[in-house]
């Protein structure tokens, strides 16, 4: 029996050709999508969740209603894995694509009842850490680092200087979890690689950190 080994029709190659085409077109159109994009947030955060410690078990006891909210908040966003900038920062800041640390830490403070109050729109949202570091300044109820003040759930640790923990400007701000024999443990948006970290280091390595003080809840 002799085999034929001659090419295929042009009309099938032409078929092929269409066909690859048309999967292609599949491809970028639903990556382009909201739902090929949550897609690939819902993957990056899988990872991204495989190689973050767990939330910190912290007692309730003693805390106020807001600072329960606030814990509540910030572990219900811990636990999405937000990235740069996926649906969940975006959220943050409102559709801007920015340093999120503050804007984190707005979105929080505003969904725990106690709102900041940007003096440039009188808005919630205060994206700029400078600006967030000053309010609290202006209301009294600021902190040096070095003042001996022990910040507690809920407080806003500010670092201003060379290094920071977002490892890419000389200003970022995270929210305390909680001080426990002079470890500070604290939830930071826009940390590293532009993730939201929680950080358990002493109060000197955060202060060689350049961490400069601490605005206070209340």
């Amino acid at each position: 029996m002799r085999r034929d080994f001659s090419p295929p029709p042009k009309k099938s190659k032409k078929r092929l050709y269409i066909a690859a085409l048309v999967i292609i077109v599949l491809f970028v159109w639903f990556f382009s999508t909201k739902k090929g994009s949550e897609a690939v947030d819902k993957s990056v955060s899988t990872v991204i969740k495989k190689t973050q410690p767990d939330f910190p078990v912290i007692s309730t006891k003693g805390l106020t209603d807001t600072q329960k909210s606030m814990l509540q908040l910030v572990k219900q966003e811990y636990d999405k894995a937000p990235k740069s900038y996926d649906m969940t920062v975006m959220k943050y800041t409102e559709g801007n694509k920015e340093s999120w640390c503050t804007d984190f830490i707005s979105w929080i403070y505003s969904k725990a009842g106690v709102p900041f109050t940007n003096p440039n729109s009188g808005f919630w949202r205060i994206p700029g850490v400078l600006t967030l570091q000053q309010q609290y300044k202006d209301a009294g109820t600021y902190a040096e680092a070095s003042s001996g003040y022990t910040p507690k759930l809920g407080d806003v640790a500010f670092y201003i200087g060379a290094q920071t923990p977002d490892n890419s400007s000389a200003e970022h701000a995270a929210i305390v979890l909680k001080v426990d024999k002079g470890i500070i443990t604290t939830i930071g948006g826009n940390e590293g690689l532009g993730i939201m970290r929680i950080r358990s280091e002493s109060l000197q390595a955060n202060i060689s950190k350049s961490l400069v003080g601490f605005g206070q809840l209340e």
